[in-house]
C-alpha cells in the first residue's frame, strides 16, 4: 500500500509539473503572437549602377517609415527579363528606358507609373597604377587594348552606351568599336566590368561616372565622355504591374525624388 501511494504521488507531481510546463509555454507563445507585427516590405529590381546610392536611400526611407527594403541588384536587362518571365516584386530601376519600355510592353510594368528621374555620363577607367594617358578620343585610336571591360552591350544599358560611342568614333576608315571589338570581355553588369579593370593593369573600362566615384582612390579616369558627345543616359522607375505592395512603391518613387534622395543621388 505505501509503495503504491508513493509512486501515485509521484506520477501527480510529474503530471503537475508537465502542465505547469505547457501552461508556460502557452502563456509565451500568446505573448510573441500579441508582440509580432509583420514589418511592410518593398521588393526592389535596381541597376547595378545605383548600388551605393539607392541602399543609403532606403536605409533613410525605411527610417522614416518602418518599411524594409530587399534588393535585387543586377544588369537591367537581366533583371527586366526576370520580371517579364514572373513578375513579382514591387519596383524596377532601371538603367536606361529601352529595357523599361520591354518591361512595360509585356504587360510586367504600370505604365503610369514610369519616371525618369536620373541621367549619367560614361567615363574612361584604368586601375589607379596603369601607365596610360588618354585625352581625347584620337589617343585611344594610336592604342592597343589587351583587354576593354564593358557590360554585355546586348543585356548590361552601360554596354550599350560604350559600344554606341565607341561606334561613332572614327578611326581612319573604321571605328573604335571595329578597332577593340577584339579586346572587349562582356560583363553581367557594369560593376562587374569594373571589377575586372580594378583587378588587372592593362584593362580599360568604359562605366558610369557614377560607378568610377565609388571606387576613385582605386582607379583613374582617363577621359570622361562630353555629355554632348555620347549617349544620353537615362533611369527610368516603374512600379509592377502585379506588384504586392503598390501603395507602398509609390511612396518609395515620390522619395527618390525628395531633397534628402536628391542630395544622395548627387554626392
Amino acid at each position: 500500500m505505501d509503495i503504491a501511494t508513493d509512486k501515485y504521488d509521484k506520477e501527480l507531481t510529474r503530471i503537475k509539473q508537465l502542465g505547469m510546463i505547457m501552461l508556460c509555454c502557452g502563456l509565451f507563445s500568446g505573448c510573441t503572437k500579441n508582440t509580432e507585427r509583420e514589418q511592410p516590405t518593398l521588393n526592389l529590381y535596381v541597376a547595378a549602377s545605383l548600388t551605393e546610392a539607392i541602399q543609403e536611400i532606403g536605409d533613410a526611407f525605411s527610417k522614416k517609415t518602418g518599411v524594409y527594403l530587399v534588393y535585387n541588384f543586377g544588369g537591367s536587362g537581366a533583371l527586366a527579363r526576370q520580371m517579364i518571365a514572373a513578375p513579382r516584386g514591387d519596383l524596377f530601376f532601371s538603367a536606361n528606358i529601352d529595357w523599361m519600355e520591354r518591361a512595360v510592353a509585356a504587360d510586367a510594368i504600370d505604365s503610369s507609373s514610369v519616371r525618369t528621374i536620373l541621367a549619367n555620363q560614361l567615363v574612361l577607367v584604368a586601375h589607379r597604377d596603369a601607365n596610360l594617358q588618354i585625352d581625347s578620343p584620337d589617343d585611344l585610336c594610336r592604342e592597343s587594348l589587351k583587354l576593354l571591360s564593358i557590360g554585355d552591350p546586348a543585356y548590361v544599358p552601360a554596354g550599350a552606351y560604350a559600344k554606341q560611342w565607341l561606334e561613332g568614333i572614327s578611326c581612319g576608315e573604321s571605328t573604335l568599336w571595329d578597332k577593340f571589338k577584339s579586346a572587349v570581355v562582356p560583363a553581367i553588369d557594369v560593376r562587374a566590368a569594373l571589377a575586372q579593370v580594378l583587378s588587372s593593369h592593362e584593362a580599360l573600362g568604359i562605366v558610369y561616372l557614377s560607378d568610377y566615384l565609388s571606387r576613385a582612390e582605386q582607379l583613374q579616369n582617363l577621359y570622361s565622355v562630353p555629355l554632348e558627345a555620347g549617349p544620353e543616359i537615362r533611369y527610368a522607375v516603374g512600379i509592377l504591374s502585379k506588384a504586392e505592395s503598390p501603395t507602398l512603391a509609390a511612396e518609395f518613387v515620390d522619395y527618390l525624388q525628395s531633397a534628402p534622395a536628391v542630395t544622395i543621388f548627387e554626392k
